[in-house]
């Protein structure tokens, strides 16, 4: 009874989470990459993008005015496909501000991924 009760929570937790992030998220573009596949633009390095998904996500309220170069987003679960998850490298690009940002790190918790971005730099290959 107790872990059917944990379960409920657990799920209305979870819809509520998709819920806000519907209502007040950011659109976003999301690109999949494969890090060990590295293509050269130019002079440039850049990871293979092999898949591009449109998505919401929650950021912080001083998002747009940030100057920030490292800052936490969250992404709900259900943006993957199964057996997928944010990995470092992929790309995030917000195209209302027209910024770019690379995950560098990321961690699910309660059916939202915590993704730690940092503003995107090319690599030069030089």
């Amino acid at each position: 009874m107790k872990e059917q009760i944990g379960m409920s929570l657990w799920r209305q937790n979870e819809i509520l989470q998709n819920s806000i992030t519907e209502m007040m998220g950011w659109d976003a573009e999301y690109y999949l990459t494969e890090p060990d596949k590295i293509e050269t633009l130019d002079k440039y390095e850049l990871s293979k993008i092999v898949d591009k998904i449109k998505i919401k996500v929650l950021v912080p309220d001083d998002f747009k005015n940030t100057q920030k170069e490292i800052f936490v987003i969250n992404i709900p679960e259900k943006n993957f496909a199964i057996n997928k998850k944010p990995r470092l490298s992929d790309i995030i690009f917000f195209p209302d501000i027209k910024r770019m940002y690379r995950v560098t790190n990321s961690t699910l918790y309660n059916g939202l991924f915590r993704v730690e971005l940092e503003k995107y730099t090319i690599k030069n290959t030089l």
